[in-house]
């Protein structure tokens, strides 16, 4: 493969002149740009992240799989103890073609303001692995649900590449709306309340 052929969320362009970049250098600059990202995940995580079901850890579980099957993701592995779903999918699913090329429209030019210039967000994502796992955890008379959003790219990773881990900010808040939208209208379709936040009870210990 050429490496200005690279696929991946993170589009390296290499030129072929002496000096060109280095592998280890696109390494760091990927590293650097996972932990800016998951400084913002952190700051907002509670926007995005966390949600509150009232109901029964059984029932939320079973809304929140057919959700995650509803946005085209397929279920890759699960547990009852401790209670989550893992659920795949080729990027961009869950986002459309659309919601995507907006996510690489913005983040393209807040990388432009702060990254190496060969850091930005290809227009067909789809040699990248979307994983996201929901994890339940019962409460007092509801059930406390987080979602998770990782990547990964076995195609990048075989160029010697470690790929990002995070998806870009905009991503992964369109997403995580999706998925809180989405899992809404099954559990009104089960007589169920809308999803909440949290409250600074039930914040994890």
């Amino acid at each position: 493969m050429k490496l200005n052929q690279l696929p991946g969320v993170v589009l390296i362009y290499l030129l072929t002149f002496t000096g060109c970049i280095t592998i280890a250098d696109i390494n760091d600059s990927v590293r650097r740009l996972d932990r800016l990202w998951l400084l913002e995940y952190q700051r907002t995580e509670d926007e995005y992240r966390y949600r509150v079901i009232e109901a029964d850890s059984a029932t939320t579980y079973r809304a929140v799989r057919s959700t995650l099957l509803d946005l085209g993701l397929a279920i890759q592995k699960s547990s009852t103890d401790p209670l989550f779903v893992t659920a795949e999918s080729q990027a961009s699913t869950p986002l459309s073609k659309e919601e995507w090329l907006e996510v690489r429209r913005i983040e393209n030019w807040k990388l432009s303001q702060t990254e190496p210039w060969y850091m930005q967000l290809v227009e067909d994502p789809n040699d990248y692995i979307v994983t996201i796992q929901a994890t339940m955890k019962p409460l007092k008379d509801s059930t406390l649900v987080i979602f998770d959003y990782t990547l990964d790219s076995p195609k990048l990773r075989r160029a010697g590449i470690n790929p990002n881990k995070y998806a870009p900010p905009t991503a992964v808040r369109i997403a995580s709306e999706k998925f809180w939208n989405r899992l809404a209208d099954r559990l009104e379709s089960m007589k169920i309340r809308q999803p909440r936040r949290r409250t600074k009870e039930e914040f994890e210990i």
